[in-house]
């Protein structure tokens, strides 16, 4: 019985450690971020603006993220199915429902201080009607951390049927 607990004992240390880990990875991301993009339309004519990301943890999944992308001053997406790939790397996903159209997003946020987002790049695709999606847009960004946002940020207050 003695060699059981110490066994259990290690298991969680060894959980506890990984879970520990994850967290502090995430502090490089969560925060407010906000600098140049470009976003790309389907004939990859790009269109410059200036991006606004906002990262806080899931409410109800801990091992996800939400990032919310500004864009044009007021066109926002909220990518709710985020997740870390490892210590510098987000990746970005979500499937939406848009004026009766699915679009799918894919991307990948990546810093290797956590004072700069080096590499943003996130894909739209839209359903064609027949189940497979076709690139619809996209959204190449680079983001500084704003100064305030040093602390971790509070989610907003969830809507129903998010």
């Amino acid at each position: 019985m003695g060699r059981r607990f110490i066994v259990a004992l290690m298991v969680l240390t060894a959980c506890a450690a990984a879970f520990a880990q994850s967290t502090d990875a995430a502090r490089l991301f969560l925060g407010n971020w906000e600098g140049p993009a470009n976003v790309f339309d389907e004939q990859n004519v790009a269109t410059p603006t200036n991006a606004k990301l906002s990262i806080f943890p899931a409410p109800n999944d801990p091992r996800r993220y939400v990032v919310e992308l500004t864009l044009f001053g007021d066109k926002v997406s909220r990518f709710t199915r985020s997740t870390l790939v490892d210590d510098h790397e987000l990746r970005v996903r979500d499937d939406v429902l848009v004026e009766l159209r699915r679009v799918r997003a894919d991307g990948v946020l990546r810093t290797s201080d956590g004072v700069r987002i080096e590499e943003g790049y996130i894909r739209f695709f839209v359903d064609d009607g027949g189940g497979d999606f076709r690139p619809y847009y996209a959204v190449k960004l680079m983001a500084k951390r704003v100064a305030s946002s040093r602390a971790t940020p509070t989610p907003p207050a969830s809507t129903p049927g998010h």
